[in-house]
């Protein structure tokens, strides 16, 4: 994490080419460090790619939640009769967006 908040941080993408070059150059006698770097490199790669798509799921669900919104009944109780017609409203939503 970055402790401080106004320390420019490098991309994520920049930085897995970084650990690639260093993989390529760096002197090693069995290879263990340059196969570890370049290993580190490529997860970077991966879990930057996951996360992307974890955000825009995340905004595609924040989306669906606030079209959803209106047709949810105010209070603390939804009766089971309630549910169903919210779930059959969204499904009805859903097939709109599509």
């Amino acid at each position: 994490m970055n402790d401080k908040p106004n320390t420019p941080r490098t991309e994520t993408k920049t930085l897995a080419s970084a650990m690639h070059v260093l993989a390529r150059d760096i002197q090693s006698n069995d290879g263990v460090a340059n196969a570890a770097i370049q290993e580190a490199g490529e997860r970077l790669l991966e879990l930057d790619a996951e996360l992307t798509q974890w955000r825009e799921m995340a905004e595609e669900l924040e989306k669906s939640v606030k079209r959803l919104l209106p047709y949810v009944p105010k209070g603390n109780f939804m009766p089971s009769a309630d549910i169903a017609d919210t779930i059959t409203k969204f499904n009805q939503l859903k097939g709109q967006a599509k």
